[in-house]
């Protein structure tokens, strides 16, 4: 079993080799030669994306990021401070490739259409006026893409491995199931 110190340690190790261009499959042989922990190192590797995932997918990375930065400058004008510090963890978490953060941002994202969308419904267009309309939408476009870019970016940068079970035969003549991950890259 793995210590936290041990889980940093092979965190920063899959980063390194990524940033040398190797793929996910070879990162995660190469960390369980050396650490003997298929399913924490599966973990890790899962959650790593490669040099190549992020040339490929860096466009739109680049505009989640910005949406996410103006969604912060939004809150910052409504003095909303928690979701200012959301916005920020999120910003954080999209700049550095953190896929874990990407299905929450889908689902804050939801929230927020889900809430907009009752809220314009239910207004009086007459005492709002078309501009308040029309900014709402446009943040209400925004939050839906962020939605829509969340999904889809986590789980084209970072895809599921394959988990395949292995019959083999132990040294003591038993049959038994080998768990092995293919990754995509």
């Amino acid at each position: 079993m793995l210590n936290s110190n041990d889980k940093k340690q092979i965190c920063k190790e899959a980063t390194q080799l990524s940033k040398q261009g190797m793929s996910r499959q070879e990162m995660y042989d190469k960390l369980v030669e050396e650490y003997h922990e298929r399913i924490t190192i599966a973990e890790i590797v899962e959650n790593t994306p490669t040099l190549k995932a992020k040339q490929k997918w860096g466009g739109l990375n680049t505009i989640l990021l910005t949406i996410l930065i103006a969604t912060a400058i939004i809150d910052l004008f409504a003095l909303s401070f928690v979701g200012l510090g959301i916005d920020a963890l999120f910003i954080y978490g999209v700049f550095n490739y953190k896929t874990k953060y990407y299905s929450w941002i889908a689902v804050r994202a939801f929230v927020s259409v889900l809430s907009g969308t009752i809220l314009i419904l239910n207004l009086n267009t007459e005492e709002t006026g078309v501009f308040n309309l029309i900014l709402m939408g446009i943040v209400l476009l925004m939050v839906l893409i962020s939605f829509l870019l969340g999904i889809y970016l986590n789980n084209k940068i970072c895809p599921d491995a394959e988990i395949i079970k292995e019959p083999y035969v132990n040294e003591n003549g038993e049959n038994r199931l080998r768990v092995i991950h293919r990754f995509k890259d």
